[in-house]
């Protein structure tokens, strides 16, 4: 786990940011093994938007922001990005953090720091059992509590989506099911979050051997995405291009 100061993060974001006005910002430490903390374009463009103050989350009430790398078997996997904020989030926002790839653990305001880090480091614990395989259902639902008292489907998608970029696949099956449901009722099936979740979801639903379960998922994010956003969409193609390499994997068994 290690820190990167609010200078490399607008480096790591494009340097469209200037770097002075991250300065006032609690944000401290040194880049991730010198590479670039958000390779996803979505990342880097969510990030983006929530400093120039179009995302759903504004920066200044940013607390402190982390990385991971990514667990065992998953070489070349961009680090987990994990972020503390008093910003106050309703599902919306933790659906589109979770679609992002990036955790979020929620310090009320009044929460004295020394219970926001015990909070922090426990969830950091369980989450390092869960990229080495060791980490049991407890602890994985102590992860989800600590995010935030309030354990919705938005929170609960959020720990899912970091489980799957450290290699938890198990228990993120587990909690995936548990939201996608009810986040496909509360945000409607054709949010963008709800399907890049459910395309996050067949991943892991491959990488925990149901090929076929995982097929399912990708069908629909496919159709839908053909419809919502055309059949030229990065995004769109993106399924196109998961739906070939699970045939090609089908052929090849």
């Amino acid at each position: 786990m290690r820190r990167i100061s609010g200078r490399d993060l607008a480096e790591a974001l494009g340097g469209v940011i200037d770097a002075l006005s991250w300065e006032r910002l609690d944000i401290s430490a040194t880049p991730y093994r010198g590479d670039l903390l958000f390779r996803s374009a979505s990342q880097r463009m969510f990030l983006l938007q929530c400093v120039m103050g179009k995302g759903p989350l504004p920066f200044p009430v940013l607390r402190d922001l982390r990385v991971m790398p990514p667990g065992p078997g998953q070489a070349g996997a961009p680090p987990l990005a994990v972020l503390v904020t008093s910003h106050a989030l309703d599902d919306r926002i933790w659906a589109a953090f979770a679609s992002a790839g990036i955790l979020v653990i929620h310090c009320p305001p009044g929460e004295p720091p020394g219970a926001t880090g015990l909070r922090v480091l426990a969830i950091l614990q369980n989450l390092e059992k869960a990229a080495t395989g060791t980490a049991s259902t407890e602890d994985i639902d102590g992860v989800v509590g600590c995010l935030t008292p309030l354990r919705t489907a938005g929170v609960i998608a959020d720990a899912a989506s970091a489980l799957r970029q450290l290699g938890g696949y198990r228990h993120a099956v587990r909690l995936y099911s548990m939201s996608l449901g009810d986040l496909f009722h509360r945000l409607g099936g054709d949010d963008p979050s709800v399907l890049e979740l459910r395309s996050q979801f067949a991943d892991v639903l491959f990488w925990d051997g149901r090929r076929d379960d995982a097929e399912r998922e990708l069908q629909v994010v496919h159709q839908r995405r053909c419809l919502i956003l055309g059949q030229g969409h990065p995004d769109t193609l993106v399924t196109l291009s998961k739906l070939q390499a699970l045939d090609r994997s089908r052929n090849q068994a």
